[in-house]
Formats: C-alpha cells, structure tokens, sequence
C-alpha cells in the first residue's frame, strides 16, 4: 500500500499497525492557532511586508495549490479569494474572531481544531486582531518562497499542546 507522508524525508524507522518516522532536516514555523488539517504546497509570498494586510486582489490564479504567506491580518476576503483559485492555506499574523466565524460558520470553542473541511488551512503566527507576522517567522518563509511546504492547522490550547505549523525542508538537504 501506498500512503502519501505529510513530510518529505527518509524513513528512519516503521511503527507495525501504526506508521512510520520520518528524517528531515527543516525549517519550521509554529503559529499559534490554526484551523483545517495536513496540507502541502509551494510557499508564495503575497505580501510586502509582515505589516501588510493583503487584499483579495493579490491572490490571483497563480495562487492555486500554493501555501500563501500573508503580512498581518488575515481578512475574511482573502480567505474568500483564496478558497475561489484553490490555494492550500494561508499563513499570516493575525485574524478577527468575527472573520474566524463567518469563515467557519461557528464559534470556536475550547476545542481541538484540525478537522475543519473549509477548502482552506489556515496558520495564524501571533494571534487575534490586526498583529504583524514576527519578521523573523516572515523572512525565513520568504526566503523559502518556491519551496514545498507541509501544513497543518491543527491546534490544541490545553494539556498536550499542539501547535499550528509550517514545514519546509532545508535547502542543503534537497
């Protein structure tokens, strides 16, 4: 059987009924809250700047199956936009609970995201509101721009925390 992995890598080690480990040297940008589960996809750069809230005009058809590296605020537009030209996720600093619950149809409560079926994964670096990406989190996923990346959106806020995150294997490594 043959199984697409989340990661490229090696396989260092099979799991008997339960999977496998796989090595990679990465990078990797955790976020701190995200919804929709496990994608992949080239990482584009669609703003200027981490300040910068992206308007819908910026994501155009070149954006299908793309990982999107948004600047500050995620707005419900973009998302709109995004879901219309079928990229994979959207990664940026922030976003307004009212954008996250028109979005999904429903008040996130103290859950465990990932599951959601929206067309979209969604990767939020700082939190809610209009808060710029870390510049650090934005220029390395710039640097990485044309790359391929894992995602995943899932979260979970009490014990065993787990984290949004974007994955990228290194450039020496490929």
């Amino acid at each position: 059987v043959e199984v697409n992995a989340y990661i490229d890598g090696v396989i260092e080690e099979v799991i008997p009924r339960e999977g496998v480990v796989v090595a990679n040297e990465v990078s990797l940008v955790q976020g701190i809250f995200g919804v929709g589960g496990e994608t992949r996809g080239i990482l584009k750069r669609i703003a200027a700047s981490p300040d910068e809230v992206v308007s819908a005009s910026k994501i155009e058809t070149d954006c299908q199956n793309k990982v999107l590296i948004a600047g500050s605020l995620i707005t419900y537009e973009a998302i709109e936009q995004a879901i219309k030209v079928g990229a994979r996720a959207i990664v940026g600093g922030g976003i307004e609970d009212g954008t996250l619950r028109r979005f999904l149809g429903y008040d996130i409560g103290v859950t465990i995201t990932g599951s959601e079926q929206k067309g979209l994964t969604v990767v939020i670096t700082e939190g809610f509101g209009k808060m710029r990406m870390a510049k650090r989190s934005f220029e390395l996923l710039a640097s990485l721009e044309g790359k391929m990346a894992s995602v995943n959106g899932a979260t979970q806020i009490r014990a065993g925390v787990i984290r949004p995150e974007v994955i990228v294997p290194c450039p020496e490594t490929e």
